[in-house]
């Protein structure tokens, strides 16, 4: 099965993993179901595989490793249809004919993509998978339109002057965010910035994104929660994405160990740097615990 060494760039992992699944479990068991919440829910749980599956495939010093990437796409599949059925049902249902249409187009795709990535899987087995990057346009496709729809339902609350604008709004920019997050491959192909600085401005912006989905639910979905929750939720927020970015600032010597293969370290390698992560994991993981 393969040893596990943590490295800096799985503490912020495991900060956005925890994140989503503190907010996955509230949800599921604390808040009423209808569609929204429920296509909602579908997202987070899709975000939180992925979540997982990377911190697997960073941490993780195995042949198994090699499966974290198509893993990843798997729940990226998850978590970009149902943030896009999110979208439609948000609030307030205006695209009622195109919703249908979307989901049983895109619906399709999704299975397609899955069923030809588990059979990529099981032919090539613990070899390189990065074949799998064809299907990255999936989750984009998804994502863009999603944006356009939360962008044409702000146009519309907007001419109508209703209170539901804001709401639009904040669930527009996030997904701009989620866009923009999609060509840190490309800068890094490109070698606009170097590969630290895409790796860094990956995961904050990662980590901006599951911070503003926790405000914007506790805003706007969560209507019966009180005050007291309204400020623990703020503070997890700040407080995991602050901790889950020491991984980049204090870990001594990230930028070296990051553009490192863990493949070529010796054990005595990984476990030195797995000692320096280590302090920072179980402060995340005793603090969040208190």
């Amino acid at each position: 099965m393969g040893v596990v060494y943590l490295t800096p760039v799985s503490i912020p992992l495991l900060a956005k993993f925890l994140l989503s699944l503190i907010i996955t479990i509230y949800i599921i068991f604390y808040i009423p179901k209808n569609k929204t919440v429920n296509w909602f829910l579908g997202y987070l749980i899709g975000y939180t595989f992925l979540d997982l599956f990377a911190f697997w495939g960073q941490t993780l010093n195995s042949d198994l490793a090699n499966l974290s990437l198509p893993l990843q796409y798997l729940s990226s599949f998850v978590m970009s249809f149902s943030f896009l059925q999110f979208s439609y049902f948000f609030k307030e249902e205006v695209f009622k004919i195109e919703q249908h249409r979307v989901q049983n187009v895109l619906g399709f795709f999704a299975l397609l993509c899955s069923i030809i990535t588990f059979y990529i899987i099981s032919v090539r087995g613990y070899d390189e998978l990065g074949i799998i990057k064809v299907f990255a346009i999936y989750p984009a496709v998804c994502l863009i339109w999603a944006t356009i729809v939360f962008f044409r339902k702000y146009l519309i609350s907007r001419k109508a002057r209703s209170s539901l604008k804001n709401a639009y709004l904040s669930f527009f920019i996030i997904s701009t965010l989620a866009i923009v997050i999609s060509f840190s491959v490309v800068f890094d192909a490109l070698r606009i910035i170097t590969p630290v600085q895409n790796m860094i401005i990956y995961f904050i912006l990662n980590l901006v994104i599951i911070s503003l989905l926790t405000v914007n639910f506790i805003n706007y979905l969560a209507e019966k929660t009180t005050v007291l929750v309204k400020l623990i939720g703020i503070s997890l927020v700040l407080f995991i994405t602050v901790i889950g970015l020491q991984g980049f600032i204090v870990i001594p010597g990230f930028e070296q160990e990051a553009n490192i293969q863990s493949s070529l370290l010796s054990k005595a390698e990984l476990q030195m740097i797995h000692n320096q992560a280590m302090p920072y994991a179980w402060f995340l993981l005793g603090s969040i615990f208190m």
